[in-house]
């Protein structure tokens, strides 16, 4: 007789079985955004949520926005993940259909801890491949490299583009 970590069946064993595949998705579908881009020199402004659909556990699909038609003077911060709609959509469509949520926060000026300006250049994968800071006349660059885990790091140098 194969041992088994799950009860017998029977009314009890139904519901915890149940129990158990709820808590898997629920594990398996956690809410979360990544920040692709944040300005912290600028003002956060009118906020603008999009979604972007993707299939098959949000391996097929692809999507872009045009910022400048949201934000005409650029955009202070871009942020996608999920809510609770986009994970129950997830859940119910059992990951057919895996929408993100975009949230676009347009820049409502510079902020009052100095004027700072960044431009992120990416490569044709999306991931970041250059900043650039410039702080008055001062510029600063730097190549992105990955920091491991999703994330990346920049060392900046005056003056210098790599």
């Amino acid at each position: 007789m194969p041992a088994s970590f799950l009860p017998p069946l029977g009314h009890v064993g139904h519901a915890r079985r149940a129990l158990l595949l709820l808590t898997c998705l629920f594990a398996l579908n956690g809410c979360g955004y990544t920040y692709h881009f944040r300005d912290t020199s600028l003002i956060r402004g009118e906020e603008h949520n999009e979604w972007a659909s993707f299939f098959i556990f949000g391996i097929v699909g692809d999507y872009e926005v045009n910022v400048k038609e949201f934000c005409p003077q650029g955009a202070a911060e871009i942020a996608t993940g999920n809510n609770f709609a986009t994970w129950f959509l997830r859940v119910i469509t059992i990951g057919i259909y895996s929408p993100r949520k975009v949230i676009i926060r347009c820049s409502a000026g510079p902020s009052n801890m100095g004027a700072a300006a960044f431009e992120v250049e990416f490569a044709e994968t999306g991931a970041p491949s250059q900043v650039t800071k410039r702080v008055g006349s001062a510029t600063f660059s730097g190549r992105v490299l990955p920091a491991g885990g999703g994330r990346y790091g920049v060392q900046l140098t005056e003056g210098a583009t790599p």
